[in-house]
């Protein structure tokens, strides 16, 4: 019942190629959108690992943050390409179903990894 009612709600963000003017429009809004979310996530996660960058083993700081900002530089070069011009219609529902999907799994490992560092800070880190 709830694994149902959960895809269904993944289907109502999903991009269906037979929608052709709403894959566009939702294409084109979310084109706009993009860039800050990326620019947010990795302006968050330095802070993050700048706040417990000495306190925290190394490997659970830099390599997480490495691979976060790798990925963002990816896909917003990605969005920015199509700025110029829309990719086909197949591309745009690929691309928007994978954002979608990945803004789900970032949700989930971001807390984890922020609330991972946790035990290793004191009272400068917290504040």
């Amino acid at each position: 019942m709830a694994l149902t009612r959960f895809h269904s709600l993944i289907d109502t963000f999903s991009a269906r190629p037979d929608g052709a003017a709403y894959t566009i429009a939702r294409y084109r809004v979310l084109n706009r959108q993009v860039l800050v979310l990326y620019t947010t996530i990795g302006s968050n996660a330095l802070g993050l690992a700048h706040t417990y960058y000495g306190a925290a083993p190394d490997w659970m700081i830099v390599w997480p943050l490495a691979i976060l900002l790798g990925l963002c530089i990816v896909r917003s070069s990605l969005w920015v390409k199509s700025l110029v011009s829309l990719p086909p219609l197949d591309t745009m529902a690929k691309r928007l179903n994978a954002t979608t999907h990945l803004a789900i799994v970032l949700s989930i490992i971001l807390p984890v990894w922020a609330f991972s560092l946790v035990p290793y800070g004191g009272l400068p880190e917290s504040m």
